[in-house]
């Protein structure tokens, strides 16, 4: 199996925000900020720790970008 390429990530990112932005009615220049905040409020819920998994991300991130 492959890695799937940096434009699928984001295509799978856009198909997140436009169920967030459904089911919210929220706008899309807002819609990236509402969404963090709402999943950080589910990682308090559930508790995970929000801070850590932005670190993770953003490692995510740069290796992802580096390929």
């Amino acid at each position: 199996m492959t890695s799937p390429t940096n434009l699928q990530r984001a295509v799978w990112a856009e198909a997140a925000i436009n169920v967030f932005r459904e089911q919210t009615g929220c706008d899309h220049e807002e819609s990236l900020g509402d969404l963090l905040c709402d999943l950080r409020h589910w990682a308090g819920f559930v508790g995970l720790d929000f801070e850590i998994a932005l670190e993770r991300a953003q490692i995510h991130f740069e290796l992802e970008v580096q390929q």
